[in-house]
């Protein structure tokens, strides 16, 4: 491939529409990690559908199903708008939905997925900001409260 092929599919992959009290440094990590995100939980989240559905658990596969729809949903608003906040927006509904299936079935089919999403909140604050992280943070914990309570 050519330099200038390559430099127009990474400037097709990585433009952000400049939005005012925003840093495009950040705006680009964040768009990184959206990214990586919708990739690399599709993937898992496609293998994961397979095995709840083979423990007779439809309405969790739903569920799932639902978030990675809402991961591509939010990668094609992105791709068409530029604005990164209304891929956000998506990825933000896609994970609410994953929290609540947490929640509800205290930590997941196999007790794993409180760990799995304990480790991802970090992530979290990069991925959507401060605001909708601590919301996220403080209904996860409240949550898994009330329910192993």
């Amino acid at each position: 491939m050519n330099h200038k092929l390559i430099a127009n599919i990474l400037n097709f992959l990585f433009y952000v529409k400049p939005e005012s009290e925003h840093v495009p440094v950040l705006e680009r990590m964040r768009l990184v990690a959206l990214y990586a995100t919708v990739v690399m939980t599709s993937i898992g989240g496609a293998f994961n559908i397979y095995f709840v559905l083979q423990n007779g658990h439809t309405a969790a596969a739903v569920i799932l199903a639902a978030y990675i729809v809402f991961l591509f949903c939010g990668l094609a608003v992105f791709l068409r708008t530029r604005i990164l906040r209304h891929f956000q927006f998506l990825v933000s509904i896609a994970a609410f939905l994953i929290m609540a299936e947490i929640i509800y079935h205290k930590g997941g089919f196999y007790g794993f997925g409180i760990y799995y999403f304990l480790a991802g909140l970090p992530v979290i604050y990069l991925l959507l900001g401060f605001r909708t992280g601590m919301l996220f943070t403080v209904i996860f914990y409240a949550g898994i409260v009330i329910q192993l309570h």
